[in-house]
């Protein structure tokens, strides 16, 4: 722990962490497996502005967060914070949450000095344990859709958004043949 003493007290030390991407499966018995890959650098910067890289050997915090309802309003709250000792620049780590998981990432609590802290989280994408299963039933959708003539589609939560896109154009293809060009628009809740 003589590196945090050094970095806090005798050096001007700057984090750039960051949450690349995060996915959940919910199990069966109503927990869910988070996968998260986050990135971590460590510079040392001078009283001019000079920065140096520094190793990175040190105890970083990873974490999922959830909602709750409070005085009538959602809010985010940790479900999971672990210390993890982190020597990678791009770093993969798997826990089990019993809530569902919105965000997850590194340094959640920002207690680092990091550049940009806003990227420190990212949404968490959720899909069912069972996943063949629930893309076979979106599959039917499109197509049932495609036949009454209704061209706009909502993705099931529990999908990767870049899957859904690909399903949808590859059942579009099918009704239509040829190449399929897609527009579209995001309706909801934003990561802010």
């Amino acid at each position: 722990m003589q590196y945090l003493i050094t970095d806090t007290f005798e050096k001007i030390t700057l984090y750039e962490n960051k949450a690349k991407k995060a996915s959940a499966v919910e199990n069966g018995d109503g927990t869910f497996t988070v996968t998260m890959e986050v990135e971590a650098k460590k510079v040392y910067s001078d009283s001019l502005g000079n920065q140096t890289n520094a190793e990175l050997n040190d105890w970083l915090e990873i974490g999922v967060l959830g909602e709750t309802l409070v005085n009538g309003d959602m809010e985010e709250i940790p479900i999971y914070l672990e210390k993890v000792l982190i020597t990678d620049s791009l770093t993969t780590f798997t826990v089990n949450v019993d809530q569902k998981p919105i965000k997850a990432g590194i340094d959640p609590m920002h207690k680092f000095v990091d550049r940009d802290s806003d990227d420190n989280l990212v949404r968490v994408s959720i899909r069912a344990a069972d996943s063949d299963e629930s893309e076979e039933a979106y599959r039917e959708l499109i197509r049932k859709n495609l036949e009454v003539g209704k061209m706009m589609f909502n993705m099931p939560e529990d999908f990767d958004p870049a899957r859904g896109q690909q399903i949808l154009k590859e059942e579009m293809e099918k009704k239509f043949g040829g190449n399929v060009e897609m527009k579209t628009i995001t309706v909801g809740k934003s990561d802010e």
